[in-house]
């Protein structure tokens, strides 16, 4: 099935550094806020959403990062979702509001999975996963997405071996395979 894609039109005045960002502490618990720009520099613990959008055949839409992302530029990306804002009210309306932003779409059912700590040495986050379904048009935010593409998990771990995807993501994806989530 051949999904339509299209971008919405650029937005003039988009700069992401200085959005508030809700910061939690070591058991996920808010702590406050600051600036993206603050949270990246000092790799504070944050909470971001992670949600894995699935088509009717199983397959995963992975988006080419933009190279101006301020983490992991350039990557594919094998989930929607981006870092809670702290005027978001709740995790799952963040989640959806990343969905619309990025990639256009308003689903019905947007299923909370799990949380999970994922820290390296660019990141400290607190992941918030779920998993949708959708078949519909995508609409891109050319900001932040350059393209988008249907890959089976098989073909994510293939090229993920001589490619760069997000390492976050790639963490996330296995637990959603060993709950039988995702095939």
């Amino acid at each position: 099935m051949y999904t339509q894609v299209r971008f919405a039109p650029a937005q003039e005045s988009y700069n992401p550094s200085e959005e508030l960002i809700l910061l939690v502490d070591k058991d996920n618990q808010p702590i406050g806020s600051c600036a993206r720009k603050e949270m990246r520099q000092k790799n504070l613990t944050h909470r971001s959403t992670f949600v894995f959008v699935l088509n009717n055949e199983g397959k995963l839409y992975v988006q080419k990062r933009t190279t101006t992302k301020d983490v992991f530029p350039g990557f594919y990306d094998i989930c929607t979702g981006g870092v809670v804002a702290a005027s978001d009210p709740s995790i799952l309306d963040s989640a959806r509001r990343e969905l619309q932003e990025e990639i256009g779409i308003n689903p019905e059912n947007v299923e909370f999975c799990f949380y999970h700590l994922y820290q390296d040495e660019k990141t400290s986050v607190w992941c918030a996963c779920f998993l949708t379904y959708w078949d519909g048009e995508l609409v891109l935010q050319p900001e932040e997405v350059q393209w988008i593409e249907l890959m089976s998990t098989d073909e994510i771990f293939t090229r993920s071996q001589t490619e760069n995807f997000c390492p976050d993501a790639i963490v996330l994806l296995r637990m959603m395979i060993d709950q039988g989530r995702i095939r």
